[in-house]
């Protein structure tokens, strides 16, 4: 292989060592500091509600990072497809898509369908022998149990069970539900065992469960207190609000806003919290988990954090604040990433119309640092804004982020953040929505590990957005882009290009090409490192680094 390269580098150094030098040259641009983060999430399995960690959606490969939309421009529609039998029927409701391996799946008309996600083209059906009780109420989410794919399904008070050939594997049965007769709250799996949310739509009674996700048979059920003044229709669960397990306890909110505790291997209620003094504020989100402390939205428009003792499940000090200074409701899951929160709400603007946001905040602070707003709303539908699902630079702390929201035709806000940033950056996808796909979209955004984004809005219709084939084979840097670099002699520099590995030639750095013993050079597409030793001879201030393959040059600047 190293020969092989050797040779074409021998070919092609006169012709493109001048163009990559003149393009080298020509970068000015300073990007971001590089931050240390967290990585989080996992796209290719919808384990949890979102598919992320901690009920977060948050990708961070470098390849899906590289690919995702980051302009209008760069933008298409990539397909569509009809997911429910009848579109003309709203009772022909659709969940939100779910990804295992390269696998979309929806649930329509109470039936469960496997999409390609690259073409959009129906690959199965479940029978009609197999169809859900319920025509819209119901959540879906994927996972793997035993190492094999398993799709999940709660309508009412029924939960079931299918494989990757949607073939029923099992299915609990309504008289063994201890409290509550309704609920499509989402899902929780952890550890092989399915832990949700039982409600009741009089508000007579709730509870939680835990579910062997291999058999169907249920561990434990609780039931859930509440204070039935000021209760919204549902106990528990709202539609929106869902477990999320944290060690040896799973956590959820509740109608009346309150905060429970369970322990995980018997259900008690190890401790909680009411966040509404009342009773007249609901939670319906799915809580999230981070860095030590819970966080949700409520129905008034609030954020809040709460500190969580992950050794014997109690709260600890709470803060809360107004999403937005105008926020009047939410029923979104914050994401939390670098330090800052990223949620989406219903707000007002300066006229009083109705409107949705996604908000970034201080994680520490809760302080409003910026809004995003979103097309205003013709109705006074509660969530405005569903929850956002981000791609984040771990080379330069750049987050790309995307939420759906409530309008027609049915559409994604889609933005950039980076550290330090105060002002809103973004764009609205509303144009590129074919006009039969057009409705209102309530949607939860899946974000592909391909970086294409996935939705279902009331049209019975799934569309596919993504990075125009063109912007896609762009030979670029995905990775390292805007590092700052000690040069001590002791740290090493990484660079990574999109090309395929059996496609580089050679490296420069300030239009000079680099000896091979200053880096070496390895596949994943094609990552490069700088060694220290060459790093301690360059002087203080801005390079170009340029990583020159067959398909073209990859550059970036680096301090």
């Amino acid at each position: 292989m190293r020969e092989r390269r050797e040779n074409r580098m021998k070919r092609t150094v006169k012709t493109a060592g001048a163009w990559a030098l003149a393009a080298a040259l020509a970068l000015t641009a300073a990007l971001a500091p590089a931050v240390p983060l967290q990585a989080a999430g996992n796209g290719s399995v919808q384990s949890s509600y979102r598919g992320g960690g901690h009920n977060m959606m948050i990708l961070t490969d470098t390849q899906t990072v590289a690919n995702v939309p980051k302009s209008l421009e760069e933008t298409e529609v990539k397909w569509t497809t009809q997911v429910a039998d009848d579109p003309s029927d709203w009772t022909n409701a659709t969940t939100s898509p779910v990804e295992v391996d390269g696998t979309i799946y929806v649930l329509s008309n109470g039936r469960l369908k496997a999409f390609d996600a690259a073409t959009g083209e129906l690959i199965k059906a479940a029978s009609d022998q197999n169809l859900i009780n319920n025509y819209y109420n119901y959540y879906l989410m994927g996972g793997k149990v035993n190492g094999e794919t398993m799709l999940f399904v709660q309508s009412q008070s029924i939960v079931a069970a299918y494989n990757s050939s949607l073939e029923q594997v099992w299915k609990t049965d309504s008289k063994d539900v201890a409290y509550g007769n309704d609920g499509y709250a989402p899902m929780y799996l952890s550890d092989g065992v399915i832990y949700g949310l039982t409600t009741s739509y009089s508000g007579s009674s709730a509870g939680a469960f835990a579910i062997d996700a291999a058999n169907g048979v249920y561990l434990w059920q609780t039931e859930v207190p509440f204070t039935a003044v000021g209760q919204g229709s549902w106990a528990m669960g709202g539609g929106y609000s869902g477990m999320v397990a944290v060690g040896n306890y799973v956590i959820c909110g509740s109608e009346g806003g309150t905060v429970y505790v369970f322990a995980k291997d018997s259900g008690a209620i190890v401790s909680q919290l009411d966040a509404s003094a009342d009773h007249m504020v609901n939670i319906r989100g799915a809580v999230a988990y981070a860095d030590g402390n819970l966080w949700f939205t409520m129905t008034d428009g609030s954020i809040w954090r709460v500190a969580f003792s992950e050794s014997d499940g109690s709260l600890g000090a709470a803060s809360s604040a107004k999403i937005t200074p105008t926020a009047t409701n939410s029923t979104a899951t914050p994401v939390i990433y670098n330090g800052r929160v990223y949620v989406g709400c219903t707000d007002t603007d300066a006229s009083g119309s109705v409107q949705g946001a996604v908000a970034v905040l201080d994680a520490s602070t809760l302080a409003l640092i910026y809004e995003i707003p979103v097309a205003k709303q013709d109705n006074a539908w509660s969530n405005k804004c569903t929850d956002v699902a981000i791609a984040a630079d771990t080379s330069t702390g750049t987050v790309y982020g995307y939420a759906a929201y409530y309008d027609k035709p049915g559409s994604v806000v889609a933005f950039s953040d980076q550290p330090g940033q105060t002002r809103a950056e973004f764009f609205d996808l509303r144009d590129l929505v074919p006009e039969h796909t057009s409705n209102y979209s309530n949607s939860q955004i899946l974000l592909g590990t391909e970086g294409n984004l996935y939705y279902t809005n009331d049209s019975g219709y799934m569309v596919c957005v993504g990075k125009k084939a063109a912007d896609v084979d762009k030979v670029e840097i995905i990775s390292g882009a805007g590092s700052n670099i000690t040069a001590d002699g002791k740290h090493d520099a990484v660079f990574v290009s999109n090309a395929p590995y059996d496609t580089f030639l050679y490296v420069m750095v300030d239009g000079k090409i680099l000896d091979q013993d200053c880096y070496t050079v390895q596949e994943g597409s094609t990552i490069v490192t700088l060694k220290a030793d060459y790093l301690k001879g360059l002087s203080e201030g801005e390079h170009i680094i340029a990583i020159v393959s067959e398909g073209g040059v990859a550059e970036a600047q680096f301090q």
